[in-house]
């Protein structure tokens, strides 16, 4: 899993990141927190835009380092398709992607 590999050289234990949309397995792997209340976004409709809205508010007042976005994972792609594009919409309003790894996963930092 090289996003944890990147996670661990760039949060330390206990920082809080994201892991979007359903990688919250990870946290406990690198002993991080998650930014948010839920552990998985799924799009098709199974997050809904109250549960969207909640995720980024969460963010907001976290405010992490780092995160990640695993678009293979959406069933719709790509995210602009999915029904969490207002997820990463509203994520890419504060964050940049630093790095993309195999499988259209993107390395996510915060540029204010």
């Amino acid at each position: 899993m090289p996003e944890l590999v990147w996670l661990e050289a760039n949060a330390q234990p206990g920082q809080a990141v994201f892991l979007f949309p359903d990688k919250g397995g990870q946290f406990s792997l690198g002993q991080f927190r998650n930014a948010t209340r839920f552990p998985q976004m799924q799009d098709m409709g199974f997050s809904s835009q109250r549960q969207i809205s909640e995720a980024l508010a969460d963010i907001e007042r976290t405010a992490p380092a780092i995160g990640v976005w695993h678009e293979s994972r959406l069933a719709q792609q790509p995210s602009s398709r999915s029904t969490l594009a207002p997820l990463f919409d509203g994520l890419a309003q504060h964050y940049g992607i630093e790095a993309q790894l195999p499988g259209r996963v993107f390395l996510l930092r915060r540029r204010d």
